[in-house]
């Protein structure tokens, strides 16, 4: 991270969009982030409003609402592969930003954030775990706390994987740290992008289970 903040004195960012000397997105270019996606249930892509998981899916699923922040094209698609594939943890911050808008806009209300978990083969690749990071970004914009609650065991990885296997994997591939943190709480789950939400999912019934009070999340975009 000091080398980081080193070569970034050395070698400023240049603007992803516009080509722009200091930011990795610029202050004019910020808007071109917002590109909203329509309100619609996570889990059948029907249309719900704030995102909330309709009453046919909530029989299957933990999780009250998913909040995706854009579609999953242009700028956003290019800082998300950027954050997760090479190595460009500052992508953090324009793309935290853009979480906490939109949560304004849906005036939520939460306790404590917290962050999908990733193997620890795909930490010791990429030397972060970018939800942990987008967590804490956003955390810090919302002025909330911000904890770790679960972690990954094995080596499960889900790319590639339909639906019905991503749903099998994960089941009890997640493992909750404590469950005295959530007691009680408005748990919000952050991650980069949400496919079929089966890790989201597992993620909040394990905290719902552990006592949290409701469990909502919000990604980056959805694939």
């Amino acid at each position: 991270m000091f080398f980081k903040q080193i070569l970034k004195l050395i070698a400023p960012h240049t603007c992803r969009r516009c080509g722009a000397t200091g930011e990795l997105v610029c202050r004019d270019c910020l808007p071109y982030l917002d590109n909203p996606r329509a309100e619609t249930c996570y889990n059948c892509n029907r249309l719900s409003p704030s995102f909330r998981t309709c009453s046919r899916c909530r029989k299957q699923s933990q999780l009250y609402r998913v909040v995706v922040a854009s579609q999953y094209d242009g700028l956003v698609k290019e800082l998300i592969r950027y954050l997760k594939y090479e190595n460009g943890i500052d992508a953090t911050t324009p793309l935290a930003r853009l979480l906490a808008t939109k949560l304004v806009s849906l005036e939520q209300s939460y306790d404590v954030i917290t962050w999908a978990p990733t193997t620890a083969r795909s930490f010791r690749r990429r030397g972060y775990n970018q939800a942990a990071e987008l967590a804490r970004a956003l955390a810090r914009l919302m002025d909330l706390p911000c904890i770790e609650t679960g972690y990954k065991a094995g080596r499960l990885r889900q790319v590639g994987a339909d639906r019905k296997q991503r749903l099998i994997q994960v089941r009890g591939s997640i493992k909750l740290r404590s469950t005295d943190r959530v007691k009680g709480l408005r748990v919000l789950l952050v991650d980069d992008v949400v496919t079929t939400g089966a890790t989201l999912n597992e993620c909040a019934r394990l905290l719902r289970a552990g006592g949290a009070k409701r469990v909502d999340a919000v990604v980056v975009a959805k694939h």
